[in-house]
Formats: C-alpha cells, sequence, structure tokens
C-alpha cells in the first residue's frame, strides 16, 4: 500500500541510535506491512538496513559540507518504491496503525494527486521500546501523557502519490524552510492539503541537536540559502495552511480561525519594509 523513506543521522551516538532504531521497528509493525527505503551513507546505516531487511540507496547528492539535497532524497526513492503512495518521515517519528487507517481515509476521498500532513507529539523516550502486543496502546497512553503536542510550524512527515514531488528546487535537507516548500508547492498546484493530528498519534522522540554543523538552525548559509531559494518567510507554509483534515473518521474543510488568518497575514508582511507597508497604504 505505502512506501515510507527516511534519511537518517548516522547511527553512532547512543540515543539517536535507539530513537531511531525504535522509529523504524514501529514503521515494520505497521499492518499493511510497508516498503521501508533507507537513503544516505550516515555510519551504521548499511547494517541498520541489512538487520531490518530494508531497501538501501547509498548514493545521494550533497552540498560542498556533505549535507543531503533534498530533490536527491525524494527522486531516487520515488524512483524505485514499488507502491504507488509514499510517504517521506524524519527517523526519529513512531508511527502507529491509526496513520494508515488515516491514510485509507484519505484515499477514500481524494483519487488523485494530495499531501497528507501533520502535528506531532513530542515526548522524551529514552528506553527500547518493547513491541509486543498492546505496545501501540501503551506507547500512545504515555505520549499523551508526559507529551506536548508540537506547533503546527513542525512537520515530520509526508504522504503523497509518487511522481508528485520530481521536480524539486536543490533545497538542502534537514534545514529551514525545505519542509515548508513541500506544502507550498502543494497549495500552489491546487493539491489537496489534509491535516491528520486529530486522527493519527505520530510521536517524536526528543532529542538533542549536537549533530547539527550549526549552532543556530536558521542563522547559518545553509538555512539562508534555502530561505533565498524559496523567497522568503513569505513561503513558509506550515500544517496551519492545509484545507483539509480528518475528524472523527470524516474528511471535512477546516474553517479558518483568526489566529490561522493573522498568522497568514503575519507571514505574508513579516519581510516587508515597515516604511514601505506604510506608504502602500497612505499612496496606495
Amino acid at each position: 500500500m505505502i512506501t515510507i523513506f527516511t534519511s537518517p543521522k548516522p547511527f553512532t551516538d547512543r540515543h539517536i541510535n535507539m530513537i531511531q532504531r525504535n522509529a523504524i521497528k514501529s514503521w515494520s509493525m505497521l499492518k499493511p506491512k510497508p516498503e521501508i527505503i533507507i537513503v544516505g551513507d550516515e555510519e551504521g546505516t548499511e547494517e541498520v538496513c541489512k538487520e531490518f531487511s530494508l531497501k538501501h540507496i547509498k548514493e545521494v547528492e550533497k552540498n560542498k559540507y556533505g549535507t543531503p539535497i533534498l530533490r536527491s532524497i525524494f527522486g531516487s526513492s520515488q524512483k524505485i518504491a514499488k507502491n504507488s503512495i509514499m510517504c517521506y518521515i524524519n527517523c526519529d517519528i513512531i508511527l502507529m496503525n491509526d496513520f494508515i487507517i488515516a491514510v485509507k481515509k484519505v484515499l477514500e476521498r481524494f483519487d488523485d494527486k494530495f499531501l497528507i500532513i501533520g502535528q506531532r507529539w513530542d515526548v522524551d523516550i529514552d528506553f527500547e521500546i518493547n513491541f509486543n502486543d498492546g505496545w501501540e496502546e501503551q506507547i500512545r497512553n504515555y505520549a499523551l501523557k508526559k507529551g506536548k503536542l508540537h506547533p503546527h510550524t513542525g512537520i515530520d512527515f509526508f504522504v503523497f502519490r509518487k511522481g508528485q514531488y520530481m521536480d524539486i528546487p536543490p533545497l538542502i535537507f534537514a534545514r529551514c524552510m525545505w519542509d515548508n516548500w513541500l506544502v507550498y508547492k502543494a497549495k500552489k498546484d491546487k493539491i489537496p492539503v489534509i491535516d491528520v493530528t486529530e486522527s493519527a498519534t505520530i510521536i517524536h522522540q526528543n532529542h538533542d541537536y549536537s549533530h547539527l554543523r550549526w549552532s543556530n538552525p536558521y542563522k547559518n548559509p545553509e538555512s539562508i540559502y534555502n530561505l533565498k531559494l524559496v523567497g522568503g518567510y513569505e513561503y513558509a507554509y506550515t500544517v496551519i495552511d492545509a484545507n483539509y483534515k480528518l475528524e472523527k473518521g470524516k474528511i471535512v474543510r477546516k474553517a479558518p480561525s483568526l489566529y490561522t488568518i493573522f498568522y497568514k497575514i503575519k507571514r505574508k508582511f513579516k519581510f516587508y519594509k515597515l516604511k514601505r507597508f506604510i506608504k502602500n497604504i497612505i499612496y496606495g
């Protein structure tokens, strides 16, 4: 039914190794079992692919800093995927079968292109998950009790039809704006964007960011490059821009809230010079 693909961090750090294995194992437990593709040559990746019998795309386009390029990850995965439904997901995200149910509901409504996104639950997990009977209920209850729903600005998974994202600009993966651009692109192309936050519990295993080359995730050459490439924060689309949501088993149109309207206005004019904005109002 679905092909899941990801590009992991190195498996060298104890905690990163553990949470990435937790995530991959949770995907392999989904029913029906998905095809899983791992992209990249980070240390430990090849061994994990062999251990879990996963497809491995070792070659990936990188920039001068050694960071993967988004179009390489998405392009190579779509080319070899055996399923028509693709899901890019960050390698620290735990999925459960409510995710598969949500995807099926969307497929019942939209038989052409679509994009499924949603918010995640941030939770501290410093243990190997025991994937025995009842593990889903246990980890869901743990996340809802101990975790916190992440703001709409964080997007960790994208479900779409194969071939939908073959024409991607040379955005740098895992840096500012790459995920926002995927949502913007769907909205620009009039593709339905569906928010499944209320129907699927997406669990993000918290971790530190010591693996990043730059101490500031936004003010660094790679993020600034991405920001300029897409045209600025005006194009920073998020979960709030979804025009549908899956609610109680039904897909309904999202009604704009006052916060939604305010956020979009703020995003639209955030990078206008104040004087220019005032002059436009006064002088038309």
